[in-house]
C-alpha cells in the first residue's frame, strides 16, 4: 500500500492523491458556512461589517433588515422559531437566534435538530446549522448518529461542515460516504452540495486548503 494520509485522532485514512484530485471550491455554500460558523458570532467581526454595509444598504433593504429584527425579537414559541429560521436571510441578524432558542429552552433545540434531518429548506438549513453550531453536545451527537438519515442533500452537505466545525473527527467515515452520494452526477448544483463533505474532510484531516480557482493552497485549520 502506498503512502496514504492518516487523521491522528482516529486513525482515518485517505489515499495519497486524495486531496491533488478533489479540490474545494473557493466559495461554495460550504465555506460561507464555515465563514458564519467561525466569525459570526465574534462582535469585532459583527460591528466592522455592520460599518460596511451601511452606506450600501438601501431604504428597502433598511426596513427589511428593521422587519427581521422585530421577527426575531418577537419570537415567543418553538412554531415562531421554526418560522423565522424559515424565512431569515440576513447574515447579521443570523446570530441572534442562538439566544432566542435558549430562551425557549430544549424543546426549541430539539426542534430545530430532529427538522434539519428532513427539511428542504434551504433558508432553514443554512440557519439551523449555524444554530447547531453553538448547541450542547448532545444535539451534535444527535447529527453524527443519523448523518446518512438526512433527507436532503443540501441538509446532509451542510450537516458536513457543521460536524468539521465541532471537530467530530470520529464522523470522518460517515462524512466520506456523503461525498461519494453526494459526487454522483455532474451538474453545478451537485458539485455545490458535495462542496459541504469534501469541506469537511479537509478540516478534519487538518489538511491545507487546495483552491480551485488558482490551484494555490491556503492555510489549514
Amino acid at each position: 500500500m502506498g503512502r496514504v494520509w492518516t487523521e491522528e485522532n482516529t486513525g482515518f485514512q485517505l489515499p495519497e492523491d486524495f486531496f491533488e484530485k478533489n479540490i474545494l471550491k473557493e466559495v461554495s455554500p460550504a465555506t460561507l458556512s464555515a465563514f458564519q460558523m467561525d466569525l459570526m458570532f465574534d462582535e469585532q467581526v459583527l460591528d466592522l461589517m455592520r460599518k460596511q454595509s451601511e452606506g450600501l444598504n438601501s431604504e428597502q433593504k433598511k426596513k427589511q433588515e428593521q422587519e427581521d429584527r422585530e421577527m426575531i425579537e418577537g419570537i415567543a414559541t418553538v412554531k415562531n422559531l421554526v418560522r423565522c429560521m424559515q424565512k431569515l436571510n440576513d447574515n447579521l441578524l443570523r446570530p441572534l437566534l442562538p439566544a432566542r432558542a435558549d430562551a425557549l429552552g430544549q424543546e426549541a433545540w430539539q426542534e430545530v435538530t430532529d427538522r434539519l434531518m428532513r427539511s428542504g429548506n434551504d433558508t432553514f438549513v443554512e440557519n439551523s446549522v449555524l444554530l447547531l453550531s453553538r448547541a450542547d453536545d448532545s444535539y451534535i451527537d444527535q447529527i453524527e448518529k443519523g448523518l446518512a438519515d438526512i433527507r436532503q442533500p443540501y441538509a446532509k452537505s451542510e450537516a458536513c461542515v457543521l460536524l468539521s466545525y465541532r471537530k467530530r473527527h470520529a464522523a470522518l467515515p460517515a462524512i466520506m460516504d456523503v461525498y461519494e452520494e453526494l459526487s454522483a452526477g455532474g451538474d453545478d448544483k451537485v458539485d455545490d452540495f458535495r462542496q459541504g463533505p469534501l469541506y469537511a474532510i479537509y478540516r478534519l484531516m487538518n489538511h491545507p486548503v487546495n483552491v480551485e480557482e488558482n490551484g494555490s493552497e491556503t492555510g489549514g485549520e
